[in-house]
């Protein structure tokens, strides 16, 4: 097992409408490069269409400005911006969120669309759903945990990662290496 770091940014109408915004984004993609893999975590405007053009077209461009491709993915919640991310940048990874209408298909819309990861919430995700992702090639991570036992029983379940909070990142490390 491998502990991950997600570098969350939350793109909603307010932000991208703020320069400002943007730099902050940017700042990170330049700080973080090659150091992490970024969880780029955008949040839906609409849950009927697709992200305005134009702003994924920034994200993108922004990415590969700093050379963040090969080391972020998008993680999306609804099918319209999962299909559309994955045409407009298809070698940009897509993870699955959670849909509060649909919690229990995220496997299935992440084999649909062919997406290599699904963010799974608890406690809408069960062990047959992390092997069913991952017969299909697909990485489980769940958000979130920050609690010892709860972590080992989902690595014990299959989970690949788990998000934690950034002051249980090391006591939660010393714990997974002695349950290995």
């Amino acid at each position: 097992m491998r502990a991950s770091l997600a570098a969350d940014s939350f793109l909603t109408p307010e932000h991208c409408k703020v320069l400002d915004f943007y730099w902050k984004v940017e700042e990170s993609l330049q700080k973080f490069s090659g150091q992490v893999i970024m969880n780029i975590h955008i949040k839906p405007l609409s849950y009927s269409e697709d992200y305005p053009q134009e702003y994924m077209e920034k994200i993108v461009s922004l990415l590969k400005k700093y050379d963040c491709e090969n080391h972020a993915y998008f993680m999306l919640e609804t099918d319209f911006q999962i299909k559309q991310f994955k045409k407009y940048a298809p070698h940009i990874p897509v993870c699955v969120g959670h849909l509060d209408n649909r919690p229990w298909e995220i496997v299935d819309r992440a084999i649909e669309f062919g997406c290599e990861k699904v963010q799974l919430y608890k406690p809408f995700f069960n062990k047959e759903m992390i092997e069913k992702a991952h017969k299909n090639g697909i990485k489980c991570n769940v958000f979130w945990s920050d609690d010892v036992a709860e972590t080992k029983e989902f690595l014990e379940m299959g989970i690949d990662e788990i998000s934690v909070s950034p002051s249980m990142i090391l006591p939660l490390r010393k714990k997974v290496r002695e349950i290995k």
